[in-house]
């Protein structure tokens, strides 16, 4: 970490920086991976990216970003943010929640859902005031599409365990914001896989399922 510091203060990470706007593929995919590696869980590099401008950038390029891209963008906007909530009031502000929700929306399943889910989760269990900040009125816009994706991703055979596990708990944090049709739709998907859970002796997912169905 205090290496990373220290090349803060010496200009390195502004020439990274400058690489996340880089053309080419492989490029801005290394960039990304560096920055990642020196804001993860390190303050002074975190308030670096967000003050320089490269939360911001990162955000503003997810949606127009093929999957492939995209998945290192979502990890290095995690790092950024996670565990420091100056950075997710910065997150909050750059309408972050909004980008996710979009991106969530129109995204395939796979690798890139299960990152974007990811720091969802995170993010909604580091945020203690969830319900009232603009966090929730941000998700309260865009639930409809959220709902309905978790809703696929549920009934969908071909979604894998890891993201399987990924939208039963985001959605037990925002299902008071799905509709009626939908919310009965997850309730007979999660019943079936509560007997699948409990079948296979998976405790911390069946007791999920158990506490959402009650």
């Amino acid at each position: 970490k205090q290496w990373y510091q220290r090349r803060v203060r010496g200009g390195w990470m502004q020439r990274i920086g400058q690489l996340i706007v880089h053309p080419h593929e492989e490029v801005y995919r290394a960039a990304l991976r560096v920055m990642s590696s020196a804001a993860q869980s390190n303050p002074p590099v975190q308030a670096h990216c967000i003050q320089s401008g490269y939360l911001a950038t990162l955000i503003s390029r997810l949606l127009s970003q093929p999957e492939r891209i995209a998945k290192s963008t979502v990890f290095a906007i995690s790092s950024m943010v996670r565990n420091m909530p100056a950075a997710q009031d910065a997150f909050k502000g750059l309408h972050g929640y909004n980008t996710l929700t979009t991106k969530l929306a129109v995204s395939s399943l796979g690798p890139l859902q299960k990152a974007i889910l990811t720091l969802y989760n995170d993010l909604l269990e580091q945020d203690v005031q969830l319900k009232s900040d603009t966090v929730m009125n941000s998700m309260r816009a865009g639930g409809g599409m959220l709902c309905k994706k978790a809703s696929e991703i549920l009934s969908d055979s071909g979604s894998s365990l890891d993201v399987v596990q990924e939208i039963i708990h985001f959605y037990s944090r925002t299902r008071f914001l799905c509709s009626e049709e939908i919310t009965l739709s997850v309730t007979d998907r999660l019943k079936q896989l509560l007997i699948l859970f409990e079948n296979e002796k998976n405790g911390e997912l069946s007791s999920v399922i158990r506490e959402i169905l009650s």
